[in-house]
């Protein structure tokens, strides 16, 4: 068994994930396992959602074609049969995103497809935008060229500790880049992974971060693209801000038919009353990323 910390959970794995921070246990009982053990699909009790998920109470099954079937059960448990050869890179992929959302999901938290850096006073900014919106590369940015340290990519657990006070906790050590990107910021993409589904876009691995505890959430920075080639960076309030965080929920059709649909709007609710919100416009072109994220620090949002 191999022992990690991630999402703010205790985890006990059967499978070696890399990325992942060692935890190292006492007596303590993991939050939840990930075990290797055959899965089967039960599609006469279940529901199937988004065209792949089968879900049904405290369960949820999916099967991504030639690299493993996965079962999500009661918040605390991942079975993974692999179909042929183990394919590590692959698995990890599907288990550290989709798996570990439906999880979340299960638990009650709020997953979100979001890229988050921390910034000053033990807070994380968390990045949101529509899939290419460069969420990543202003993560990826801010680490590699002002050395800020990345808290997680691509998925983010949203912790409510308590009513007033919303954490983010630490993911896997990785982020995802597209070639443009990797060459905009120097990364050479040989250094990197280059991803399975996707010819154009690599893995690298992040620093190993000290301090696994969570980093408190005030704001959100929704990335759009400027309609005249500007930056700008404004705040939005009330239904715009909300509509950033609904828009960012993580397997958001999967988590309604977990949680429910308004147990999942009040918690964006919660959390648009807790943050601020901003949506920083920009042109497509990479060259001007610095402009945007001088605009960042102007609001002193870093």
């Amino acid at each position: 068994m191999n022992d990690y910390i991630c999402f703010g959970l205790k985890i006990e794995s059967e499978i070696e994930c890399p990325k992942l921070i060692s935890w190292h246990r006492d007596c303590e009982k993991p939050d939840m396992q990930i075990v290797l053990g055959a899965v089967t699909i039960d599609k006469v009790n279940s529901m199937l959602i988004d065209g792949y998920a089968w879900v049904s109470p405290g369960c949820c099954a999916f099967e991504i074609p030639q690299v493993a079937r996965f079962l999500v059960h009661g918040g605390c448990k991942i079975v993974v049969e692999p179909l042929g050869q183990l394919k590590s890179k692959e698995i990890q992929a599907y288990l550290m995103g989709t798996a570990m959302g439906v999880l979340m999901h299960q638990r009650g938290d709020m997953p979100l497809h979001v890229s988050a850096v921390s910034a000053a006073d033990r807070r994380a900014i968390v990045f949101a935008g529509n899939s290419g919106a460069g969420k990543s590369t202003i993560a990826a940015f801010l680490m590699h060229v002002m050395g800020f340290e990345i808290v997680t990519d691509d998925v983010l657990r949203l912790e409510c500790s308590d009513e007033s006070n919303l954490h983010a906790t630490y993911g896997p050590r990785n982020i995802k880049l597209w070639q443009d990107a990797c060459e905009r910021l120097g990364f050479a993409p040989t250094s990197g992974i280059q991803d399975f589904a996707r010819e154009k876009k690599f893995h690298f691995s992040t620093a190993a971060y000290d301090d696994a505890e969570p980093l408190k959430v005030r704001d959100f920075v929704f990335l759009a693209r400027s309609p005249d080639e500007k930056i700008r960076l404004r705040q939005v309030y009330g239904e715009d801000h909300l509509r950033i965080i609904i828009s960012s929920i993580y397997r958001s059709a999967i988590g309604a038919s977990i949680q429910g649909e308004n147990r999942l709007f009040k918690k964006c609710v919660a959390i648009t009353q807790q943050t601020q919100g901003f949506i920083l416009e920009r042109p497509r072109s990479l060259a001007d990323l610095g402009a945007g994220v001088t605009e960042i620090k102007r609001a002193g949002l870093l």
